[in-house]
């Protein structure tokens, strides 16, 4: 646990989150550059509750809320979960039905995250983790570099290279790069980030409805 904590900056949050293993990092960061989450928190609650007959302490690893809902998260290794896998940790099962019955009894979603989640889409994954940086408000992105950009993208999709080659003059690539990445996590330029590693020969398009909004 020691080698793997992890004590991470939140810009959305403006305060330092607290991480305890390699998983809960990754699944931070999907949380963290994901808009449509509103407010999240790690370690949210304690509970105490019994099962099959055991009273066990648990905490959730994550709370999140949308718009419209909230849930609790729970992020464990897929094999330590499963009865069936000799790897299996029995303490980390009866968590895990303590926080399922828990949110049961309190009318709370629940949602298990196992490393066989994340590794659905790793190309996202890593994506994401590269962008964890630039998770800006959108009230702080609209500057002339912004416009510029927007300007650019009104008739075709460019590279991300060649958006910087229009703007050097006036502007760092550096700083250029940065805004490109927060405009590309708010969605006001689109691009797939589950298909390929983002990079200079990235091609992003407008998004007109969200940049004027």
């Amino acid at each position: 646990m020691g080698r793997n904590r992890f004590f991470v900056y939140s810009k959305r949050l403006k305060r330092e989150v607290r991480l305890y293993n390699t998983l809960q990092y990754d699944h931070w960061a999907l949380i963290e550059t994901d808009f449509s989450i509103e407010d999240y928190c790690e370690r949210p609650l304690q509970v105490v509750v019994s099962v099959a007959g055991e009273v066990t302490e648990t905490t959730f690893d994550m709370w999140i809320r949308k718009r419209d809902s909230e849930e609790f998260i729970f992020v464990s290794s897929s094999h330590e979960i499963d009865s069936n896998d000799k790897r299996a940790n029995p303490k980390r099962i009866r968590e895990m039905n303590a926080q399922l019955i828990w949110c049961t009894e309190h009318n709370k979603n629940h949602r298990i995250v196992t490393d066989e989640d994340l590794k659905e889409s790793p190309i996202l994954l890593a994506n994401k983790k590269s962008l964890v940086p630039f998770c800006i408000p959108f009230s702080d992105l609209k500057n002339d570099t912004f416009y510029s950009i927007v300007n650019l993208l009104k008739t075709t999709p460019l590279s991300i290279r060649q958006i910087e080659n229009e703007l050097s003059h006036s502007k760092s690539i550096a700083s250029i790069r940065n805004l490109i990445y927060s405009m590309i996590l708010h969605e006001i330029l689109k691009v797939d980030l589950s298909d390929k590693l983002l990079s200079s020969f990235t091609e992003v398009t407008l998004n007109v409805e969200k940049a004027y909004r």
